[in-house]
């Protein structure tokens, strides 16, 4: 029971610091992690998972680390999927930008010219956030051929990101197509890819 309280401690603790407000996340042309400054609930996010870490390496012992050992080091397949899955999350993030710079660019220049209002950056940068739960989301149902479960993903997407689409207008709606098919299609690569080095097929 205890471990498990940790580990939710550490999810909670890990999604407060991963909020739009925690870090400040250009979404191209700048580093991805600048921190302005913490706030108090983000410096007991960072207490609580430095606690909750210790208490896992400590209740887990030696027998936690053979598990790690034998379970994922050694496993060729376990490596294989996180590789697949880091690659799709976090690998992929540089191509998607370059595929939908010139949007993002179109924009700036509309906000600049007034067309239209500062807030629709805030769409940008919940962008990185949202595309990061996505692909994991994805690959996740691709590689364990569920893509039934993966089409609900886009649905939801779709769902809640409608009224900062409907804030800007055309330029907003291509940005949104293009980036969650390049999002897409990095993901479905990813999974592909890793089912077929484990030995599956491809879906």
């Amino acid at each position: 029971m205890l471990t498990v309280l940790a580990a939710v401690s550490v999810a909670v603790c890990v999604a407060v610091l991963s909020t739009p407000g925690s870090w400040s996340l250009p979404h191209f042309g700048y580093p991805w992690f600048v921190s302005p400054g913490l706030g108090a609930e983000k410096k007991a996010a960072l207490a609580v998972l430095a606690v909750s870490g210790v208490f896992i390496a400590y209740i887990g012992g030696s027998s936690w680390f053979d598990f790690v050992r034998d379970s994922v080091i050694e496993n060729d397949r376990s490596i294989s999927v996180l590789s697949g899955l880091l690659i799709a999350v976090l690998g992929c993030q540089p191509v998607i930008g370059r595929v939908v710079k010139p949007l993002v660019d179109s924009v700036e220049s509309a906000i600049g010219a007034g067309t239209l209002g500062p807030e629709v950056r805030e769409f940008f940068i919940s962008g990185n956030h949202i595309g990061w739960i996505e692909r994991l989301l994805l690959f996740a149902f691709l590689a364990s051929s569920h893509p039934e479960a993966a089409a609900l993903v886009i649905a939801a997407k779709s769902f809640a990101r409608a009224p900062g689409i409907s804030q800007g207008g055309k330029l907003m709606s291509e940005y949104y197509l293009i980036g969650t098919l390049a999002s897409v299609a990095s993901a479905l690569v990813a999974a592909v890819a890793t089912r077929l080095a484990i030995g599956l097929p491809p879906l």
